[in-house]
């Protein structure tokens, strides 16, 4: 039996480590490398006197548990979907670097775990992060082909993590005093720890896997508001380039900052985050009349008859066993892990038109409200 075979993303969840402070709605936040949750400690006093937020660390990363499976982003994203239940979603995400690449594949699964989504200054595999690397763009993309190749990475490393993990944030950031060396020192640490910096790494060896993932999967533009920040002296063009992805973009590019935005501009980044994320908590929880909802929009797309073919299994006429099983139900409907349901003539009435699988992930982005 595979190591994938038996890949669990329940108990994967369990062992995320995370911090809480504050108090309100929920705001997960997700960092990159070669970071941990201690990234976000400078943002956190700025948002937790109106939200609760919840600073992770990757699995793999800081405290977390290690992988026993490829870090591919469909795997850690189906974790997160798992770790997000206790906090009752949908909710904030705010995700960074590699954090970014984990929260887009994790939208297009399970847009109904999202109110928001932010991400910051990342290249998105297989959307705004392709095959094709210009040579002249050496200094910010070097590390994606040497940080895929097995073994080696992590052997030149070893023992020399002040040096390797120094490097980012002497040369990423537009002003290296930004960030303290007591920051440096603690992902130093953290990196150092036996079969830490490899772990990491396997999230650059599954690239290829993760374009291809999120090429396949992306199908039209996601409902779920998208603020893409980045920085001034990094990645300026976040909203130019995820606008064909998502319905309502709002770009934001901080100024005098490199690519490790939370740490180097905390302010600025806060400044932007607040009326965004009250924007939509109020469009989240406004009339329900200008949402979808599941007596008026969705039983009505279930047929008697498929309420009687799917008895066996789960009720189609119940809300709470619809919403419950609503991921599974849309990826049963897109032909997604499956046969397409409802299937042909004459078992079936044939697989829905496209607007009535719009339909149903319009719902599921909504929160999937009754």
């Amino acid at each position: 039996m595979s190591m994938q075979s038996m890949f669990d993303p329940k108990a994967e969840a369990g062992r995320i480590a995370f911090e809480l402070a504050g108090n309100g709605d929920p705001v997960l936040m997700i960092s990159g490398f070669p970071q941990t949750r201690r990234s976000w400690n400078r943002l956190v006093p700025l948002l937790s006197s109106n939200y609760r937020t919840i600073a992770a660390d990757l699995p793999s990363f800081g405290d977390s548990g290690i992988l026993p499976v490829p870090a591919t982003t469909e795997n850690v994203g189906k974790i997160f979907h798992e770790f997000v239940r206790r906090f009752s979603p949908p909710l904030h995400v705010v995700a960074h670097d590699f954090g970014a690449w984990v929260a887009f594949s994790w939208v297009l699964m399970f847009p109904g775990d999202f109110k928001s989504l932010t991400l910051i200054d990342a290249g998105i595999p297989g959307i705004t992060l392709t095959e094709e690397i210009q040579l002249s763009d050496f200094k910010r993309k070097w590390n994606f082909i040497f940080q895929m190749l097995p073994d080696l990475p992590a052997g030149l490393a070893r023992g020399k993590e002040d040096l390797y993990v120094g490097w980012w944030f002497k040369n990423k950031v537009h002003d290296p005093a930004a960030i303290s060396a007591e920051d440096v020192a603690a992902c130093v640490a953290a990196y150092a720890r036996p079969g830490r910096m490899d772990a990491a790494m396997d999230y650059c060896r599954r690239i290829l896997d993760d374009m291809e993932f999120n090429k396949s999967r992306f199908e039209s533009r996601l409902a779920v508001p998208l603020l893409a920040v980045g920085g001034q002296h990094a990645i300026p063009n976040m909203g130019e380039a995820l606008a064909p992805y998502f319905r309502a973009v709002t770009p934001v590019v901080i100024p005098d900052c490199g690519h490790f935005v939370p740490e180097e501009q905390p302010q600025a980044l806060a400044h932007a985050l607040m009326p965004f994320l009250k924007a939509a908590d109020q469009s989240h929880g406004g009339d329900i009349r200008d949402r979808t909802g599941f007596k008026t929009d969705i039983r009505p797309l279930f047929t008697e008859r498929d309420v009687q073919a799917m008895s066996r299994a789960f009720n189609l006429a119940s809300y709470e066993k619809v919403k419950a099983h609503a991921a599974a139900i849309y990826d049963r409907i897109r032909g997604i892990g499956g046969a397409v349901m409802p299937p042909p003539p004459p078992r079936g009435e044939g697989p829905w038109p496209r607007s009535r699988i719009d339909l149903f992930g319009r719902w599921i982005a909504d929160g999937c409200p009754p």
